[in-house]
């Protein structure tokens, strides 16, 4: 079989075509991506330095994600104290109320609801966490604000359940009748006190902490 032999202005022709067939597939890529550098092939230095800025990005998404997800963990526990504050306001209230009382019998209602209210609060301290980090339970969450992971803000939690080590100190009522009753209930007022003051001063952390990560 002879060789097929192509004419100047026939090989000038079809290499127009193969160029324009080359511009075509290119310009289809960069309009499928949207991006006009796709490979190191269009322009090496364009293209690394793109790549660079692209993990750079999502370097700093993941940190504002993550930045996002402790807010969320901070509000949740902020939430809980909140409520928790309000239910130790009315365990107080209740506690007064037997105080000002010297009817056994009333006293003794009055005992049970406050005690009501202390597995309230338990429950609420429980249910204040975030994906798995409950700062009113003595977790502690770490924030990291730079690529280089050493500008960080370590929070820690506290127990604010009614009993336990750094709990509120709010023991489950009883003697609230008979003998030493005012003594008991007296007491019981003064831990309500101590735990509302302790509630308030973790708020105020939290809010500090939510205002430097937000």
């Amino acid at each position: 079989m002879s060789n097929i032999s192509l004419t100047a202005s026939m090989r000038s022709n079809l290499l127009s075509l193969q160029g324009t067939a080359n511009l075509m597939s290119q310009t289809q890529e960069r309009l499928a991506s949207g991006k006009k550098v796709n490979s190191a092939i269009d322009n090496p230095s364009a293209y690394y330095t793109a790549q660079s800025l692209n993990n750079r990005a999502s370097d700093l998404s993941n940190l504002l994600d993550s930045m996002g997800q402790a807010i969320s963990t901070i509000k949740a526990a902020d939430e809980g104290i909140e409520a928790i504050t309000s239910f130790v306001e009315q365990a107080k209230a209740v506690a007064t109320s037997a105080l000002d009382t010297a009817d056994d019998a009333s006293r003794t209602k009055y005992m049970a609801q406050y005690n009501k209210i202390l597995g309230e609060i338990d429950n609420l301290a429980e249910d204040s966490g975030y994906k798995g980090i409950n700062l009113l339970q003595g977790g502690s969450l770490e924030v990291t604000f730079n690529e280089g992971r050493d500008n960080k803000l370590t929070i820690t939690g506290v127990n604010a359940k009614t009993t336990g080590e750094g709990g509120l100190g709010m023991a489950t009522a009883s003697g609230w009748t008979g003998d030493g009753a005012a003594t008991a209930i007296g007491a019981a007022i003064d831990a309500a006190n101590a735990a509302i003051t302790k509630l308030r001063g973790f708020s105020s952390d939290l809010s500090r902490y939510e205002r430097r990560v937000s």
